[in-house]
């Protein structure tokens, strides 16, 4: 416990390891299993924090204890502790479906035991599946739950017990979800919030993870050097921090940065790397954006075959494994690709489906983007025809069209 409160995460995991070996000494059955739910759960944490959620070693700790709680029929935050590693596992390697119903699990028990950080975590756990599945606009009242009911003092810790602080972790993934909205300046403010929240933690190891996957929300609309210079920043931390899951993350996303920049080049380079990486590692939350990112620099680059198979596997994995947080920007960068070839048809087929998911996600962001690309290449004779006029009235009936780019698109429109 020690090791890992000092962030020496390699070292807590091998001192837990020697635990592990030493535990079929305890003769007491009871002792046995109350040290072994300590011992897999904090060494779920600090695998967590080595490793990273998608590490299967990962679930196994976590499993682990959740097995011991069933055993001994304990529940509570015991069991809570363990069914939230299991959670986050699932998401980060995007098997949504199971991580939705984990989501349930953790409100059901944190209805139970009724204490606050319990009931905290269980509201920023709806707001990550929320994202995830493409809910956007059920987030907005979760993340105002949460502000209201963090304490500082009360929930400060929880980082310790649960690898992240549910008021970061709310505000940031709320910030990707305002993002697709098309609400900037809410995405902008939440990202703010978590980092500077983070920072007035004074936890360290929580820097990278706000500061990189942070800008992601940003990243979507595009990016210049102070993005990059940032990344590079907490890529280093991380580095430094022995964390090399977030080394991986601030890779990915620097990645995209350089392909929004237009670096084709270099992103290339970049993700081919990251992305066999995250692979490996079974890192897959966002991965399907990135992905279709290193797709967008192949196809510059004049390498459409490889970037045709790279767009069709971020498609394919979001749409099997249900998270579709991304997918109607991801279609909307394949379509892009599809109509530079000249294949009308295939590109129209893109947009066409990527507006009817970003209407039913209610995701005006994702909408405008699509509609304006539709618009350069000159296709609104392939939507129907109200598309457009929909579009309009709803964005001036809007809070966005006070927004730079709702007010930008609505003039073109």
């Amino acid at each position: 416990q020690a090791r890992f409160a000092a962030s020496q995460f390699a070292e807590s995991s091998g001192l837990l390891l020697q635990a592990i070996d030493l535990l079929p000494h305890i003769v007491d059955e009871a002792a046995e299993e109350a040290l072994g739910l300590q011992i897999y759960t904090l060494q779920g944490l600090a695998l967590t924090q080595a490793r990273g959620f998608g590490d299967a070693s990962v679930n196994e700790a976590y499993s682990r204890a959740w097995s011991i709680c069933q055993a001994m029929h304990k529940t509570g935050k015991p069991e809570f502790v363990a069914v939230w590693g299991i959670w986050a596992h699932k998401l980060v390697v995007s098997d949504t479906h199971i991580g939705r119903e984990l989501t349930h699990t953790l409100e059901a028990i944190s209805a139970q035991v009724g204490e606050s950080d319990l009931l905290m975590l269980s509201s920023a756990a709806r707001i990550v599946t929320s994202f995830c599945t493409g809910e956007f606009t059920r987030i907005e009242d979760d993340l105002a739950a949460v502000m209201e009911g963090y304490d500082l003092v009360q929930h400060a810790n929880l980082a310790l017990s649960y690898s992240m602080d549910p008021k970061a972790l709310s505000l940031l993934f709320a910030s990707h979800g305002y993002a697709a909205l098309g609400d900037l300046r809410k995405a902008d403010w939440a990202r703010a919030e978590a980092v500077n929240h983070i920072t007035g933690l004074g936890m360290d190891f929580l820097q990278p993870y706000a500061n990189i996957f942070g800008l992601g929300s940003s990243i979507y609309y595009g990016a210049d050097e102070k993005t990059l210079m940032t990344l590079d920043t907490y890529i280093a931390m991380a580095s430094e921090l022995g964390l090399p899951f977030w080394m991986l993350a601030g890779n990915l996303w620097k990645g995209a940065a350089l392909a929004q920049m237009d670096l084709h080049q270099e992103a290339e380079a970049i993700l081919r790397v990251a992305l066999q990486q995250a692979d490996a590692g079974g890192l897959s939350l966002t991965v399907a954006y990135q992905r279709s990112m290193f797709a967008k620099s192949l196809d510059a680059l004049g390498k459409h075959e490889e970037a045709a198979a790279a767009f069709e596997r971020s498609i394919d994995n979001s749409s099997t494994m249900g998270e579709v947080c991304s997918l109607p920007e991801i279609r909307r960068l394949y379509g892009s690709c599809l109509m530079r070839r000249g294949d009308v048809e295939g590109a129209a087929a893109q947009f066409n489906r990527g507006l009817t998911l970003a209407q039913i996600q209610q995701a005006m962001g994702w909408e405008g983007r699509l509609l304006r690309t539709v618009r350069t290449f000159e296709m609104g004779s392939l939507l129907a025809p109200e598309v457009m006029t929909d579009f309009a009235q709803r964005l001036r009936a809007s809070p966005l069209v006070e927004q730079d780019w709702g007010q930008a698109l609505l003039a073109e429109i």
